[in-house]
């Protein structure tokens, strides 16, 4: 186990992942509205269109037109989700949180792309940030959806906890008193009565203790 998440810990994998993550989003919208312009200006012999010579507006006419359709249409529709039940209302706002990041992902990744062009491949912090953030939205939306199932009140705390430092680590923000003071309480009643999904999960020996 210690070798097999060693390359995690030291050699980047986890970034690797990211990156292999962002590069399955944006593969689909890259074909189909990116490719077809970077091929038209490859016919024209130009990286950069100029938007007054005639011949440049004429070829691109097609590619932009398809482009500038899905972008309208991805500001004039709403996203729509299935409705949902949420008797609690902390775990209903992390879900509408990460539905709301979710759905203005596409736009952000959109931006990125035209944003750098061909040279987005010499970004990969900026496209390894984007990945981290779309998968911790992704494990917030299923946190809640899982604990909002659950009638064990350790479980949707746990699930609060951890979707609300989710949140953080998304918009960047620092955790206060009051995000403190959750997890020592629920560390605090797992440690002293236990907690049903734990069951049956059997302790590993510290291979390297304090002494």
């Amino acid at each position: 186990m210690h070798e097999f998440l060693a390359p995690c810990i030291y050699e980047g994998e986890g970034e690797m992942l990211g990156m292999a993550f962002f590069k399955s989003l944006v593969k689909h919208h890259g074909k189909v509205f990116f490719e077809p312009i970077g091929r038209t200006l490859s016919e024209l012999g130009t990286a950069k269109p100029n938007p007054l010579n005639p011949r440049h507006a004429w070829a691109l006419r097609k590619p932009l037109s398809t482009y500038a359709k899905w972008w309208v249409g991805h500001h004039v529709s709403a996203a729509r989700w299935s409705p949902l039940p949420m008797s609690d209302p902390k775990l209903a706002e992390h879900t509408k949180f990460a539905q709301r990041y979710l759905s203005q992902s596409g736009m952000r990744i959109s931006t990125t792309m035209r944003t750098f062009q061909l040279k987005l491949a010499d970004r990969q912090c900026r496209m390894s940030a984007l990945s981290l953030d779309i998968q911790n939205a992704v494990v917030m939306l299923v946190t809640s959806l899982y604990a909002k199932a659950s009638n064990d009140p350790v479980t949707r705390a746990a699930a609060d906890t951890v979707c609300r430092e989710l949140q953080l680590k998304i918009s960047g923000g620092k955790a206060s008193n009051a995000d403190f003071r959750q997890v020592t309480e629920l560390g605090s009643q797992i440690a002293s009565q236990g907690w049903s999904e734990l069951d049956g999960v059997a302790s590993g020996e510290i291979m390297m203790p304090y002494k």
